[in-house]
């Protein structure tokens, strides 16, 4: 039995792959465990009392053999290591291997072919893949400085138009209607409450269930034009690898992205919502080939 985990800053995806069924046999879904926004004390409550009581209702622990972690927050040894101690802590016969959401990205964007794999979800981040190994990053400075294109950036582009009164009428209204927040209970969520990411983040489906509006098209628009710009477009490679994005901001915007890679002549081969589907089929084609 393998047990497969990805991570991103607002849930995580976990499947229990069974290569007696050819297929993942147990699915769970939790907070996201991002090393830099959730304690160690959170991570292995989580597990110990999320993860841990449904896989027993299917497997004995003894029987999970590997645990692959594809996290947010787990680019450095250190926070890699961090989510090994969590997880040993309750799979202790497990062998673990802990690695980027970016690795996660490629797989399940690029699987075995060269690429550029693009993470547009709750936060951003891209790559260039060799098929085998991640050779090119660029930094990623996370919701205060970076996260361009994802929906914090999203969210913060809205925020910022609602703050400084630039938002049409209808469209203030419809907001208000909704969160019923002042411009200072905004304010205190931002700079005096935990998580003001999440809080971000929290208003991209705003902008997504009103994109027929100008206004929304522009946030959007402007947000993933930096993204190219800044994620994309440094690399050499972007003007002949395919360009692959996983995530829900890419896939619930998918027009808007394709739109904006065309008009930067680039090739965008998948747009993935959910890559723990195409992590399955690898790590159980994976499965298969070692044996």
């Amino acid at each position: 039995m393998v047990l497969i985990a990805d991570s991103g800053s607002t849930s995580t995806n976990w499947r229990l792959l069974s290569p007696i069924h050819k297929s993942s046999i147990c699915n769970i879904n939790t907070i996201g465990l991002n090393p830099f926004h959730v304690s160690e004390e959170e991570i292995i409550d989580v597990i110990q009392n999320q993860v841990k009581p449904q896989i027993i209702q299917k497997v004995s622990f003894d029987e999970i053999k590997k645990i692959y972690f594809y996290g947010s927050g787990c680019s450095t040894l250190n926070k890699q290591e961090l989510i090994k101690k969590c997880i040993r802590l309750i799979f202790q016969n497990a062998e673990v291997i802990v690695d980027h959401d970016t690795m996660a990205s490629a797989i399940a964007g690029c699987g075995d072919d060269i690429g550029i794999a693009c993470i547009l979800g709750t936060g951003s981040n891209s790559c260039v893949y060799d098929g085998k190994t991640i050779v090119k990053t660029l930094p990623s400075l996370g919701y205060m400085l970076g996260d361009e294109g994802s929906g914090t950036h999203i969210g913060k582009g809205l925020l910022q138009l609602v703050l400084k009164e630039k938002l049409p009428i209808e469209l203030l209204k419809l907001f208000n209607e909704k969160y019923k927040l002042n411009p200072l209970d905004i304010l205190n969520h931002l700079y005096r409450k935990e998580k003001p990411g999440s809080f971000i983040s929290s208003f991209a489906p705003f902008v997504i269930e009103n994109i027929e509006h100008k206004t929304m098209i522009s946030i959007v628009h402007n947000s993933f034009t930096t993204f190219f710009d800044e994620f994309i477009l440094p690399y050499p490679e972007s003007a002949t690898y395919p360009i692959n994005f996983v995530g829900s901001i890419a896939a619930l915007l998918s027009n808007h992205l394709i739109e904006i890679g065309k008009e930067k002549q680039l090739y965008i081969h998948n747009i993935i919502q959910y890559p723990i589907d195409a992590l399955e089929v690898y790590h159980l084609n994976k499965i298969f080939r070692n044996k």
